[in-house]
């Protein structure tokens, strides 16, 4: 017969033991997952050819506004436009791009707005340099946050003055 107070059975003491076992092996599995990398949570550049409701890329500099889209640029504290978002023509979902310099380059980049006929482009330009003082290669590039930028509904951003383009020639 089984002690009240006193020692455990054999087969109880096992089941112990075999349940720590498997706490310990579960808390290292899980304490060795790797974790995400940085470049997940990371903007990305803007490949050219690359086409959506919003824009059609010419160029990682340098992108055309889709047809009847809305543009409102933001303004940065130094009142240069550093980003812009494209709203979609006949609904309120838009596509957030910056002009930055990318990787582990830094700089001044500024989007500009370039108007050719009845096609409006924005392009990216301005100066990238590294830790060491040297040009990038790549420089201010248009870059996508690792969301894509997109939502719906009205702006978040505080946007400039300046009226939002609507280009319905296009």
């Amino acid at each position: 017969m089984m002690k009240i107070f006193g020692c455990k059975p054999a087969a109880f003491r096992s089941v112990q033991l075999a349940t720590a076992a498997l706490f310990i092996v579960t808390a290292v599995a899980v304490g060795c997952r790797p974790k995400p990398s940085a470049s997940v949570d990371a903007s990305r550049p803007i490949e050219a050819g690359t086409s959506n409701s919003f824009f059609t890329a010419v160029s990682s500099q340098k992108i055309r506004t889709a047809p009847g889209a809305r543009v409102e640029p933001i303004v940065g504290k130094d009142g240069s436009v550093h980003q812009i978002k494209i709203i979609a023509r006949d609904n309120d979902d838009f596509q957030t791009v910056t002009c930055e310099c990318f990787s582990a380059c830094s700089g001044s980049c500024t989007a500009t707005r370039e108007e050719l006929g009845t096609v409006i482009d924005y392009s990216c330009s301005g100066s990238c340099t590294n830790s060491e003082g040297n040009h990038c290669s790549l420089g201010c590039v248009f870059t996508t946050p690792p969301d894509g930028g997109s939502g719906s509904g009205s702006s978040t951003h505080s946007t400039s003055s300046v009226t939002p383009v609507v280009n319905p020639n296009r």
